[in-house]
């Protein structure tokens, strides 16, 4: 495609977007349609002539837009990659003087984007829009200045020094700090950047102050030193030091980038500040160390920087450098700890180290012809080893925690200080003995006296390490006599630790070889080592211990003994070797009177522990109880434990035993609906199922409650089978409770439990009080054919009512699955004329189906057909609300009203019409249902259709014919459509729909009330004029049905509506029927024509009413004239308009203040100057300001005398209350109370898409459905 045709697309896609702008003002469409003409010039690339001509013929404002319709805007985004054209194009501009200062509505501006062209053409547009008065020093909205995005873009270098030769202010920061120094040291070593940092230092611009100083010194011609001068620099030179918002400088931004030591270099001779510190208070040194830059720190240490200085954190540049594990950085640093130089020379240690591990590079290797010449470090300062960060932790702490052993040797060699405890009070060797370094350990024990220190969990090195499992760090800890009696926060001692692993008996034994070994010391629980031994089955511990003195009678503090903790856990073999020692009382009992034989049944998942304690020789007592009096048995049976159970009961425990709650081994089984415990409870030991005792009895008649209720059929069955007999008599409380698990069951359709129940004369009461419950009701409501049957079967009385008076028969009229189970219920003598709370009957529900058998079934029994419910509505309305033709017919037929109007009012053409069924419309005004009716809100059927209609997000026309039905039938179109006194018509206006409009005014336009005023005294043309639709406001100006005389409640006629709109070609066509007898006519606040069109600054109609020779001084009811509200809009020409035909300058408004004085309060400059011009006296302010002045020189400078007007007349004016000179229109005021609506597939002939001719087809199918016969 060539070049020629891509503009002219491009031109026509502009022309486009030109037509969707809405510009009011008629200079704007003026601008747009010459710039727009010009843009095509340039874009088709005319001759300079004839865009130059055009230019300066055209009266086009090049620089009137600051979006695509600016000429400058357009030739830079086409013509980017084309130097020729752009050149060419912009020297043309450039003549007319276009603004290179323009801000584009995306806040960008033209200098900016010269900056993305390529080199050449970038440096020649800025020296163009430099020649043409552009400024070049301009920011963006981040503050930047053209060099700071030229080196953020990374531009050609060659553009970078052309924007430094324009002597930037190169101490300018940007809205994030940063300076030109920042950006290049940020963009260093990217492309060609690595130039621009360079270049910038070495022609670095030194501060004024630094300038003044070096001339003072050369001035005094006494001689200075190369270092004198580099101090001046350092102490003056701010710039270099500026930090951005993060408090990062140039040097910081290098340390951390890892820049070379030349640009290092480059900063520290322009004065960077060797301990300048940023937002976390770290100093260069901190910083290089923090970011493992040894370069940068072995360089700064030339500097002589403070090595103790602390950052934020309290860091110091050695904890940093130890943090990060940097033995280099610590090496250097440790050159400058406090231990003397003979004996660090006599230790050998660390000046070894320094020199094998240190950096090779000697200070030289850094040095070049920019550097300070520094050859040697400053070892006068004493570095502080045992500074603590704001974590407590120390170079040394970290350093162990790195797990660097040799940093750890050369601070210790260096004075650190292992005793020190962080914040978690931990020493160094804690820290060593929680990361298990066995060398680290020993050389923290060389160091340190004091090996017993506790940290805040409680622990101690010695417990730390056991609890590690450490047995060379023990042993070392052991050797220095570490103290093991002392206990962690749980209470536990080293050698209650070490039990916890069989792993640890070499410590264990160590331990236990120390004088107080702690055998016989108790955790928080009271247990002893020998029985945490047992609890954790480690039993060749357990047997370690018992060699070293541990007692087989120790309790905890439960009072359990070591066979009742092995019983617990199941430690068959610990069980074993614990009753071979005769010393163990097997029915021993604790602090809840368990004994180990209990425990044994609570706890073991077989029975072999069991089986063991009931050897014959063990002579275990079974029937011993606990607190709540559970024997084994018991307990056995509450675990559901079979096989110990029955190990129990072989060995003849007492199958009848009851405890504290009354309960056996058998009740128990059935609470838990443990069907094979009871099987075997009763089978195989004959035990009861019915007892004597009332209480145990109640407890047995739960379970079978229970059990019915919750299905448990198997449980149910075998109480049964076994003779059980409930409690039910004299209806007591068993009774209920066992009618109500049947109602439960049922609903849950456990039939067979049912069965099993009701068919058994004991229970035959129950039966009798069973029919008479709700069950059949439920079952209706859950469709449960088989439980309905069922019911039946049992005789449920189906006239039952629940509490909302529901029928079975009024639940199942509600659903055709259930038809035949309606004609039972109807054969067993079911009313079918009961109505429920909300006044629903059978036959009401059955006119909500679609299915006709209930309804004629429920008709031919009996059913009342002329019913209601509790709001009013019969079965017609039902019938009409659910579109069923075959039932309105009949109903119609049987002569039921078809206009009965329910509470609401509401009839059945009413709630037709809500369905939105034309059909049943139709057929319903066919037997004559009255039209006109209104409901109880005052709404028609008509004005029901229209709001139904349109209460939709989307109306579809499709939708219509129910509305066209209405009004074929003559329905009243004057009707209020809501509350407000809205008609159809400003309904319809306010929804925006024309085409409805139309067709709604052809139909009625000989009936329709076009000058009807809603409450609020508006009429449908007031809001045409609010809503600013002009197609409906000429469709209505075009039936010349309004009168344009017509007021509303406040005395505003059409003609005041129409000067508040806007709408001048109404204006004229209704302003010229006007006789000039009522030109001047005002309403209720004394507002005439002319002060209106002045409030909305309207000036057409301001020239017409003015031609007609209307009253320029009529004052309003506040006394404001058209002439002062001119000058409360500071509106030049309305005011030069009304000053010509007359107004009075001074005539004064309620508050005594003349259109000057208003003018003045407002702040309204253009107004005072025009008012001034014209005559107008201000001596009401004059007085005040020679008062204060002392002359009349004032006036001379006008605006300064405006100015100074305005602010005196401010200080002498009254209060004016806040709706001071509104300037609020009548159109303001109004509330539009609906939205407009989105129309799918509008249509303009309304009439040809509604088709007629359907009603015989209907009333023909109606009588095929339904069948001529009443």
């Amino acid at each position: 495609m060539s070049r020629l045709k891509i503009q002219e697309e491009k031109e026509s896609i502009q022309v486009e977007e030109i037509k969707k702008l809405d510009i009011e003002d008629e200079e704007s469409k003026k601008q747009l349609i010459l710039n727009k003409k010009l843009i095509t010039l340039l874009l088709k690339n005319k001759d300079e002539s004839i865009i130059s001509q055009y230019i300066e013929t055209s009266g086009v404002d090049i620089n009137y837009f600051n979006n695509e319709y600016n000429p400058l805007f357009q030739i830079l985004k086409t013509y980017q990659k084309d130097e020729k054209i752009l050149l060419k194009l912009l020297n043309i501009l450039s003549k007319f003087h276009v603004n290179y200062n323009i801000i584009w509505k995306d806040n960008n501006t033209p200098l900016f984007e010269f900056l993305t062209l390529e080199t050449d053409i970038c440096c020649k547009l800025l020296k163009l829009a430099k020649e043409n008065g552009a400024n070049i020093y301009q920011l963006d909205l981040k503050k930047r200045n053209l060099l700071m995005c030229a080196i953020e873009l990374k531009v050609n270098f060659k553009v970078v020094k052309y924007l430094f030769s324009l002597n930037f202010n190169l101490g300018q920061q940007d809205i994030d700090g940063n300076t030109v120094y920042n950006y290049a040291t940020i963009s260093f070593n990217i492309n060609s950047n690595n130039k621009v940092l360079p270049y910038l230092l070495k022609n670095y611009i030194y501060d004024t102050d630094v300038i003044i100083r070096l001339i003072i010194m050369g001035k005094n011609k006494q001689p200075t030193s190369k270092q004198n001068i580099i101090n001046v620099i350092k102490n003056d030179n701010k710039l270099i030091n500026i930090k951005n918002n993060d408090g990062n400088n140039p040097l910081f931004i290098s340390i951390r980038s890892y820049r070379p030591l030349k640009i290092l270099s480059y900063l520290m001779q322009l004065g960077s500040h060797i301990n300048e510190v940023d937002n976390n208070g770290s100093s260069p040194l901190i910083i290089a160390a923090e970011s493992r830059n040894y370069k940068a720190f072995y360089y700064l240490m030339q500097f002589h920087p403070d090595i103790n200085l602390k950052n934020k954190n309290n860091d110091t540049a050695l904890i940093m450098a130890a943090k990060n594990n940097y033995i280099n950085m610590v090496n250097l640093l440790l050159n400058f700890c406090e231990v003397k130089k003979g004996e660090l020379k006599k230790a050998k240690t660390i000046i070894s180290i320094i020199t094998s591990n240190s950096h090779s590079s000697s200070l030289n290797d850094f040095e070049d012809e920019d550097t300070l010449n520094v050859k040697n470090l400053d070892n006068t300062k004493n570095l502080k080893v045992n500074e603590q960060n704001n974590d407590g932790e120390t170079a040394l702490s970290l350093a162990i925690k790195n797990e660097n052993k040799e940093m750890v040797y050369n601070l210790l060699t260096c004075g650190a200080d292992p005793s020190i405890m962080n914040n978690k009070k931990e020493t160094a060797l804690i820290n060593a003995v929680q990361i298990n370094n066995e060398r680290i350990v020993d050389l923290i024990l060389n160091a340190q006296d004091n090996i017993n220190g506790v940290d805040e969990n409680h622990d101690t090195a010695m417990i730390i390490a056991v609890r590690n499992g450490n047995y060379e760090i023990v042993k070392k800890l052991v050797k220095r006599n570490a103290d093991i009696t002392i206990r962690d926060k749980d209470h536990n001692t080293p050698l209650m630790i070490a039990i916890r692993s069989k792993e640890n008996i070499p410590i264990i034994k160590i331990i236990l070889s120390q004088p107080n070994n702690t055998l016989h010391y108790r955790d928080k629980n009271g247990k002893t080592a020998f029985l945490l031994s047992i609890e954790n089955y480690f039993l060749g511990v357990t047997k370690l211990l018992l060699e070293f003195g541990a007692s087989l009678s120790d309790l905890d503090s439960k009072k359990n003994n070591a066979l009742m903790i092995a019983c617990k856990f199941g430690k068959e073999e610990m069980v074993h070797y614990l009753i071979e020692n005769k010393s163990i009382d097997l029915n021993a009992q604790n602090a809840n009177l368990n004994t180990a034989l209990i425990k044994a049944c609570k706890y073991s998942y077989n029975s072999t522990t069991v089986a063991i304690l009931l050897n014959e020789k063990n002579n275990c007592n079974l029937e011993i109880k606990n607190n709540k009096g559970n024997t084994a048995l018991l307990v056995a049976c509450l675990n559901k434990n079979i096989d110990i159970a029955k190990h129990l009961l072989n060995h003849n425990a007492n199958v009848e035993v009851i405890n504290n709650e009354n309960v056996t081994p058998f009740v128990i089984a059935c609470q838990n609906n443990d069907i094979a415990m009871a099987n075997m409870l009763i089978n195989s030991y004959k035990c009861k199922v019915n007892y004597d005792d009332p209480i145990t009895q109640e407890k047995m008649s739960d379970c079978f409650i229970n059990a019915v209720e919750n299905g448990q059929q198997q449980l149910v069955l075998l109480l049964l089978n076994n003779g059980y007999k409930i409690n039910i008599s004299n209806r007591n409380n068993g009774f209920y409770k066992l009618l109500s698990a049947l109602i439960t069951a049922t609903n849950n359709a456990y039939y067979k439990i049912l069965d099993e129940i009701l068919s058994k004369p004991y229970f035959s009461e129950i039966l009798k009080e069973f029919r008479q419950t709700t069950v059949l009701i439920t079952a209706c409501k859950l469709l449960k054919k088989k439980t309905i049957e069922l019911l039946i079967n049992y005789q449920i009385d189906v006239n039952v009512r629940d509490d909302h008076n529901n029928t079975a028969l009024i639940e199942a009229s509600n659903y055709p699955y259930l038809f035949n189970n309606i004609k039972t219920f109807i054969k067993l003598n079911a009313n079918v004329n009961v109505i429920n709370d909300e006044g629903t009957s059978a036959l009401l529900n059955s006119c909500k189906l679609a299915d006709n058998k209930i309804f004629k079934l429920l008709v031919n029994k009996g059913a009342n057909i002329y019913i209601t419910d509790n709001q009013g509505n019969n079965a017609l309305m039902y019938a009409c609300s659910n579109n069923d033709i075959y039932k309105i017919r009949y109903l119609l037929k049987k002569g039921i009203n078809i206009d009965t109007q329910n509470s609401d009012g509401e009839t059945a053409l009413m709630q037709s019409v809500r369905a939105r069924n034309d059909n049943i419309v139709k057929f319903l005004l066919k037997y004559k249902a009255s039209i006109n009716i209104l409901n109880k809100k005052n709404q028609s059927a008509l004005t029901i259709g229209f709001i139904t209609l349109y209460d939709q997000e989307v109306v579809n026309y499709k939708d219509l014919s129910v509305i066209k039905v209405l009004i074929s039938k003559n329905a009243d179109p004057n009707i209020p459509i809501d509350a407000i006194g809205n008609s159809v018509l400003m309904f319809l206006i306010m929804k925006n729909d024309i085409s409805m409009i139309k067709y709604f005014l052809k139909k009625y336009s000989k009936v329709l009330d076009f000058n009807h005023k809603n409450n609020l005294g508006h009429n449908a043309f007031t809001y045409a004029l609010k809503c600013k639709n002009n197609d409906i406001i000429n469709l209505l100006i075009s039936t010349n049905k309004f009168d344009v005389l017509n007021e509303d409640d406040y005395g505003n006629d059409m003609l005041m509506y129409i000067t508040c709109s806007l709408s001048l070609s109404s204006f004229r066509i209704f302003s010229a029927h006007i006789e000039d007898t009522v030109i001047n006519k005002c309403n209720h606040n004394r507002e005439s024509y002319l002060i209106m069109a002045t409030k909305v600054n309207n000036e057409k109609i301001i020239d017409i009413l003015l031609d007609k020779g209307i009253d320029v001084d009529h004052q309003e009811s506040q006394g404001n004239t058209a002439l002062h509200y001119a000058a409360l809009q500071d509106n030049m020409a309305t005011i030069e308009k009304l000053i010509k035909y007359g107004a009075n300058l001074e005539i004064q408004n309620y508050k005594g203040e003349t259109p000057l004085m208003v003018a003045c309060r407002f702040k309204q400059q253009n107004a005072i100057k025009t008012l001034l011009d014209n005559g107008a006296q201000s001596l009401f302010v004059d007085n005040v300001i020679y008062s204060k002045e002392k002359s009349f020189d004032f006036k001379q400078n006008q605006d300064l005398y405006i100015e100074m007007m305005i602010e005196y007349y401010n200080d002498i004016s009254a209060i004016v209350p806040d709706n001071y000179m509104s300037n609020i229109t009548l159109l303001n005021r109004m509330k539009v109370f609906y939205e407009p609506v989105s129309i799918k597939d509008r249509i303009e002939n309304m009439e040809e898409y509604i088709k007629d001719g359907l009603e015989e087809i209907f009333e023909f199918c109606v009588d095929a459905i339904t069948g001529n016969d009443d």
